[in-house]
């Protein structure tokens, strides 16, 4: 995140990233099972998790400040496929809330230098 941050030009200029492993949110479910392959160690463990907490820590680290913040990915993949429309309308309708940002497994964050 610091090597990153050093490319901002200035504080006018964003730092567009994602967190796709948010634990509070249905990936909630498969957590003890991907400590539990990781723990065996046999085969390469699918399943990082990063907290909302965890992301502002290294933002603020690297210098940065949070502009925005927005939750997305309530719906699995797998339950798209299976019913595709009405995935689609639970998760427009739940990334408009503004409770239940938290809860999407994906997280989409805008920051920029921090002022001094």
């Amino acid at each position: 995140m610091k090597a990153l941050a050093r490319w901002l030009k200035d504080g006018r200029s964003s730092l567009v990233f994602t967190n796709h492993g948010n634990p509070v949110s249905y990936k909630a479910v498969l957590w003890s099972y991907h400590q539990l392959r990781r723990r065996g160690g046999k085969r390469p463990v699918v399943g990082n998790y990063m907290t909302h907490w965890q992301v502002m820590e290294l933002v603020e680290r690297a210098g940065l400040e949070l502009v925005e913040h927005h939750g997305y990915g309530f719906v699995s993949p797998k339950l798209f496929r299976l019913a595709p429309a009405m995935s689609w309308h639970v998760e427009r309708w739940s990334a408009l809330q503004p409770v239940l940002n938290r809860f999407g497994v994906n997280h989409m964050y805008v920051a920029r230098l921090a002022s001094t």
